[in-house]
């Protein structure tokens, strides 16, 4: 019903705070409704979610934290690179992308979803300010994430939109940033992965398909 209103009546925004309540989110069948929920209200109502930002961001942090769930935590977490201006989030941008290495040098399948989320980030802001931000965690991480953790699971992203994204972000990395065009490893990885996915997406199975089946054997 919000996805198909024009903005948030006074019920809708006595709504919002119990959402972000721990308690709300203890039963794993009501995480993919209330995800689908707080995305709606931040492309309905951003400053409503601006004010409560941070607690977003903290559903973010433990729908992260699970494999069951990180799938879903990119969800949220796009829906706000979408709905807000990076100077809105420029004070959490740094802590969101230092909680994403930290998960993801604990369970690297994570990936996925970070490529997935990454990607809107990159169509929503530019490829240089994704690189910027990897590199304000620490210097030179953004070639080893980009090459490690990117460029590995870029072709394992599934959904017709999130690999469109996923594709496009890929080329506009390589295109948009010449630290990176520069790189000639980190490139070619880059460009391997667009490749990749746009040959499967084609019909060409080849690397994908291998990739997905041992991703499903380690799953």
């Amino acid at each position: 019903m919000l996805e198909a209103r024009d903005g948030l009546s006074p019920a809708y925004e006595s709504l919002f705070p119990p959402l972000l309540t721990p308690i709300m989110w203890e039963r794993p069948g009501n995480v993919p409704p209330l995800v689908r929920l707080l995305c709606a209200y931040a492309a309905k109502g951003k400053q409503l979610v601006l004010q409560k930002v941070e607690m977003v961001l903290g559903v973010f942090q433990k729908l992260l934290a699970r494999g069951a769930t990180d799938a879903q935590a990119a969800r949220l977490l796009s829906a706000l690179w979408r709905a807000c201006d990076l100077a809105e989030l420029q004070t959490y941008a740094k802590p969101i992308f230092e909680l994403c290495i930290r998960r993801a040098s604990g369970y690297k399948k994570v990936g996925v979803s970070l490529v997935s989320t990454w990607s809107v980030f990159v169509a929503r802001y530019g490829a240089p300010p994704l690189r910027m931000q990897l590199e304000a965690v620490q210097p030179g991480l953004a070639p080893m994430v980009l090459r490690g953790l990117w460029a590995e699971y870029a072709p394992l992203v599934k959904g017709s939109t999130e690999r469109k994204a996923a594709i496009i972000s890929t080329v506009r990395l390589v295109s948009e940033v010449p630290e990176l065009l520069a790189d000639v490893e980190t490139c070619a990885a880059l460009l391997a992965a667009a490749c990749t996915m746009a040959l499967a997406d084609a019909g060409v199975v080849g690397a994908t398909g291998d990739a997905l089946a041992a991703q499903e054997e380690e799953d």
